[in-house]
């Protein structure tokens, strides 16, 4: 059977905060949708979530930066 989580209860698990799973999760697609569009983890989802957090593309700025800014 399988058992679904939800972010408050996966979060801490993996060490980031809600906030920021939730955004992870819609940037890479790695959760289940229940009804009413509700996000949840099951443990297959923790586990890919755990991988791409290590190995997602980081962000680097193109062009100069402007000190101002």
């Amino acid at each position: 059977m399988t058992v679904f989580r939800t972010p408050e209860q996966v979060a801490p698990d993996i060490g980031i905060p809600v906030r920021t799973l939730r955004r992870y999760a819609r940037e890479s697609g790695i959760c289940t949708r229940l009804e009413r569009d509700r996000m949840a983890f099951d443990r297959d989802d923790e586990d890919r979530m755990r991988l791409w957090i290590k190995t997602r593309p980081q962000y680097t700025p193109e062009g100069d930066l402007d000190p101002f800014a």
